[in-house]
């Protein structure tokens, strides 16, 4: 059996954790029980995806319509390494032989610090 990859990486419309698919209430999932019905990495995935956008905001004179804040990023930098840690450290408990981890992220908000 192919094992799946869970993505981590941090982009405007997804974060942390990559999803693919939809569940029957259209919410988005990886199609992973043991990380879709995991109320704490469910949390730390919101937690995550919210202080990450919270970097960008309407800016009419930017042709994606949005601006990215690079200056708070390297502020927040640490929590959102520290968070990304700990995301990572509860995937790998409940984590087993059907999916592998490809983290995307921890690399580049090392280099943010």
């Amino acid at each position: 059996m192919k094992k799946r990859v869970l993505q981590i990486g941090l982009e405007f419309i997804f974060g942390p954790i990559q999803k693919y698919k939809e569940d029957e209430h259209g919410n988005a999932i990886t199609g992973i029980d043991a990380i879709d019905k995991n109320k704490d990495i469910q949390t730390l995935d919101r937690e995550i995806g919210e202080l990450w956008c919270s970097l960008w905001s309407k800016d009419e004179n930017e042709p994606s319509g949005l601006r990215f804040d690079k200056e708070k990023e390297k502020a927040i930098a640490p929590e959102l390494l520290e968070k990304i840690n700990s995301l990572v450290e509860k995937i790998n408990e409940v984590k087993d032989d059907s999916f592998e981890i490809q983290d995307m992220i921890t690399d580049y908000l090392k280099s943010r610090i």
